[in-house]
This record gives C-alpha cells, sequence and structure tokens, in this order.
C-alpha cells in the first residue's frame, strides 16, 4: 500500500524492515537465485523455507511495477552496503559463544536496524 500511495520514503523504511526480518524474502521476490546464508536465525519465520512459503502464497498479487522497484532499491549502493553490514553482524552473533561479547553483537545489531527504520 505505501509503494502504492506513493509514499516511497515509508516503502523504503518497510522495505529493510522485511529484509532484518527475513534476508531471503526480496531477493527471491525478485528473482534473485539465492541459497541459506550461514548466519544467525533464531526463529522459524527467519528462515528460507519460511520466504519460500511467502513468495508462494504472494506472488500472485505482487505487481511489475513494485517488483521493478523492489529490484531498483536493491541494486542501489546504499542498500547494498546495508545489506552486507546486517549479515555482517549476523555472521558474527552465530559465530561467537553465548556471553558479553555476543550481548554486545546483538545490541549492536538492534541499533544499526533501529537507526535505518526509525
Amino acid at each position: 500500500m505505501l509503494f502504492q500511495n506513493k509514499k516511497y520514503d515509508f516503502a523504503e523504511k518497510k522495505l529493510y524492515e522485511t529484509f532484518f526480518s527475513n534476508t531471503y524474502l526480496i531477493p527471491l521476490l525478485i528473482g534473485d537465485d539465492i541459497g541459506r546464508v550461514e548466519k544467525s536465525e533464531t526463529i522459524s519465520t527467519e528462515r528460507i523455507e519460511f520466504a519460500k512459503e511467502v513468495i508462494a502464497e504472494s506472488s500472485k498479487i505482487i505487481t511489475e511495477d513494485f517488483k521493478y522497484w523492489l529490484t531498483e532499491i536493491s541494486k542501489a549502493k546504499l542498500f547494498a552496503q546495508r545489506i552486507r553490514d546486517f549479515i555482517g553482524l549476523q555472521k558474527l552473533i552465530e559465530e561467537e559463544a553465548v556471553g558479553q561479547s555476543r550481548t554486545d553483537l546483538i545490541r549492536a545489531e538492534m541499533e544499526f536496524v533501529k537507526t535505518i527504520i526509525y
């Protein structure tokens, strides 16, 4: 709805929020060939299997204009850098043993997300 109502700034924030919730949804939606990324996935909605189910159910209602917009945004340097940074943090979290360092990484990830979507 945000995209259709030309509220592109809000739509872009929702795009990031969606990506941060499930890193597979956007690439799958625009047709990118993506495999599982070795990163922190603590709940089932963060996994590739969930993304594939969502895409299968929603592909009929996604417009070509929206797909084009998603594709263009995902090609942007800033978007790509933010995604690399986010996945990098998730990989560090995955590799870190439970303790203060992992807690600090989780906080850093939360702050990173907050600065982009709020």
